[in-house]
């Protein structure tokens, strides 16, 4: 990864600055781990970089484009990289790196980087959590009101039927060569990981979960989360849900079959050991607040 860098304008200092206002202290410390594992250096750009930035400048005139931005494409062009971290947040910026076939938000995992590795980088588990995916590094969305109240209920309901499951919020799942952080997780309580001294361990578990649960966030991919449901699919869950908000839909995955898009008064599946009746209808009926 690269980080463009006019010579005269832009230092760490700088960087440090806009991640401060952009994200808080939480981007300046993930910036800073960046730097000390050497996963981004700083790029110069040279006095003689100027006639190409003046040239994408006039080629994307009518987006507009800038000199910040002009860097970042050059960036691209001097090092090879397609994946670019910015602090520009404009939609313009965006539109841009896009068309040119740049992607933001991710940070490349080194080719010799194993899932091992990552578990071991000291900021994966900051709010919100980083996934190891088709080997990437990428953050989750925040995921926003709707998203935090409906996890909240669902892990409140499922915990009160006093089963021999237990839901978990934000528990991060490492199996078939992926970690990932599902909004809940159901799993057994037998199943419960626990130290020497009988405390839950904070490193999350090592096997698919019986059951995950994915809330979709307006800033989120439904194919990599949908990809997430299945790869757990595949290493030993038996119920999967990808729940959205907009659309007021549940879709229900489970092993061997094709996956269901239940809607109003559909009744939901769940485990077999729980004796849980739930609607569609009832989940999102969570969301409303009425004086």
């Amino acid at each position: 990864m690269r980080l463009a860098k006019p010579r005269s304008q832009l230092d760490r200092s700088h960087v440090m600055y806009l991640a401060l206002h952009r994200s808080g202290w939480q981007m300046q410390k993930q910036l800073g781990q960046l730097l000390l594992d050497k996963l981004l250096t700083i790029y110069e750009i040279q006095e003689s970089d100027y006639s190409r930035l003046l040239a994408l400048m006039e080629q994307y005139r009518d987006r507009p484009m800038d000199l910040a931005d002009a860097t970042l494409v050059l960036t691209a062009e001097k090092t090879g990289y397609r994946q670019i971290l910015t602090l520009d947040s404009d939609s313009a910026c965006n539109r841009i790196m896009k068309n040119i076939g740049l992607t933001q938000g991710k940070i490349t995992v080194p080719e010799s980087t194993t899932l091992e590795e990552f578990l071991k980088l000291p900021y994966i588990e900051e709010s919100p959590a980083w996934e190891y995916i088709n080997g990437e590094a990428i953050q989750k969305p925040m995921g926003g009101a709707r998203h935090s109240l409906l996890q909240k209920r669902l892990v409140a309901v499922i915990d009160a039927l006093g089963s021999n499951y237990e839901a978990f919020p934000e528990l991060r799942c490492t199996c078939g060569n992926r970690s990932v952080v599902p909004d809940v997780v159901v799993i057994s309580t037998n199943q419960i990981p626990v130290d020497e001294i009988g405390d839950i361990i904070s490193s999350g578990i090592d096997f698919a979960p019986p059951w995950i649960i994915e809330i979709l966030s307006p800033a989120q991919s439904q194919t990599k989360v949908t990809g997430n449901i299945l790869h757990c699919l595949r290493n030993g869950s038996q119920l999967g849900w990808l729940i959205d908000p907009s659309e007021r839909c549940i879709l229900v995955y489970q092993p061997n079959t094709l996956p269901d898009l239940l809607a109003g008064q559909d009744i939901l599946p769940v485990l077999g050991d729980l004796n849980l009746t739930l609607s569609v209808n009832e989940v999102f009926a969570w969301l409303q607040r009425k004086n």
